[in-house]
């Protein structure tokens, strides 16, 4: 079954401008250069593959079928990374990836990406960001099963709200689409969250 192969410091105030909400015109250096004006540790950031794989994959959303991969932000020594999980050829260890924000969101592979901000204090951020951390130093694999009950192997989406229920202390903050055989977390399970809002977002 095809599923996620392609999910400064908290205490900064920043203002967002309605213009970082609305889809940018075609400007990649631009583009990247106004998110990571926005961005913040504990964003979680969304991208649109330009594969036949991350289109497949979009389908599985129910309510916007926008993006087809998620993962969290985390600003290290003014360096921007994002934690995800990604299988397939392009990770062929399977491990979660800390990967430079440039590079998850880069338009050789993408249509676009959004940036999406959970109502979340300093002690939430800081779980949130140990615990990807933590994930990511245990090497967490891919889970080609996407099964939600298992913590050992984790898929994008699946990867992505369990740290944020982590952090929130909260296991059952995102509620799985149930379909026959099968409980799973798309991203706009959590994109489309009461306590997320989008930040930015940027169209290819």
């Amino acid at each position: 079954m095809l599923f996620c192969i392609a999910c400064k410091t908290p205490a900064r105030e920043e203002t967002i401008t309605q213009s970082a909400l609305q889809p940018t015109p075609k400007d990649n250096k631009a583009q990247l250069a106004s998110a990571i004006a926005v961005i913040r540790t504990g964003d979680m950031v969304t991208r649109t593959g330009n594969d036949f794989t991350s289109n497949s994959l979009r389908q599985f959303c129910q309510t916007d079928k926008t993006y087809s991969h998620c993962g969290i932000a985390s600003i290290e020594h003014d360096s921007i990374f994002v934690y995800h999980a990604l299988g397939g050829e392009f990770n062929p260890d399977q491990a979660l990836l800390r990967e430079p924000l440039k590079l998850f969101v880069a338009s050789e592979a993408n249509k676009g990406f959004g940036v999406f901000r959970f109502r979340m204090d300093t002690i939430q951020t800081r779980r949130l960001i140990n615990e990807a951390k933590t994930a990511f130093a245990e090497k967490i694999t891919f889970d080609m099963k996407f099964d939600l009950a298992t913590d050992d192997k984790m898929y994008c989406s699946e990867f992505t709200a369990k740290m944020f229920q982590r952090a929130f202390q909260n296991d059952s903050m995102f509620i799985p689409v149930k379909i026959p055989g099968l409980d799973y977390l798309a991203p706009d399970n959590l994109f489309t969250h009461p306590a997320c809002k989008k930040v930015f977002a940027a169209v290819y």
